[in-house]
């Protein structure tokens, strides 16, 4: 992993983490299944808005001869820490990468991580607080 792919990596897994803790917290000190699915459903949104942008600009930049690109690993750990609507959105409306075949494989792999990651969040917020 190259040294700027790392830098964007660490920044995306930082802000992730950040908005998870900020979600815990949240449903910690609001208790009611109504605010915690407002807190979760508010949590998904903003994940998906931030992923598909990021698609967006990364076809938009595929474009430019020479341009700096978004790392196929930073679009994946979007997608698998819970961007996962806004990296299908993204896909399907910029018919971003949708011809790749090893970035739609390794894409199977990361929504089926997405899927357990949105699993064990679910039961942690609703179920274990």
């Amino acid at each position: 992993m190259s040294e700027t792919s790392a830098k964007y990596f660490a920044t995306i897994l930082a802000y992730q983490l950040v908005f998870l803790t900020f979600l815990v917290l949240a449903c910690l000190v609001f208790g009611s299944f109504l605010e915690k699915l407002g807190f979760f459903c508010a949590f998904v949104l903003a994940h998906s808005i931030v992923t598909f942008i990021v698609y967006g600009v990364d076809k938009k930049r595929s474009e430019t001869e020479g341009a700096w690109r978004v790392p196929e690993r930073v679009l994946h750990s979007m997608c698998a820490f819970f961007g996962l609507f806004g990296a299908m959105v993204g896909m399907s409306y910029f018919k971003h990468k949708t011809s790749k075949q090893s970035f739609l494989c390794m894409c199977c792999i990361t929504i089926f991580v997405s899927i357990c990651m949105y699993a064990i969040l679910i039961l942690v917020l609703f179920f274990w607080f």
